[in-house]
């Protein structure tokens, strides 16, 4: 079993978008404990905390 830690999973061109698709993934997997969207560079990144 993997360590629980931050894993990044995608990157998004809004903080919306970014934030819709870390909802829907915390919904479709149980695994999910955390997501958070943090920018950089004009791009926003999705993390989540398993």
């Amino acid at each position: 079993m993997q360590a629980a830690g931050w894993e990044r999973v995608n990157w998004y061109f809004n903080f919306n978008n970014c934030t819709v698709a870390g909802g829907e993934l915390d919904r479709s997997d149980r695994s999910v404990i955390q997501y958070k969207c943090e920018e950089s560079g004009g791009t926003w990144y999705l993390y989540v905390l398993r």
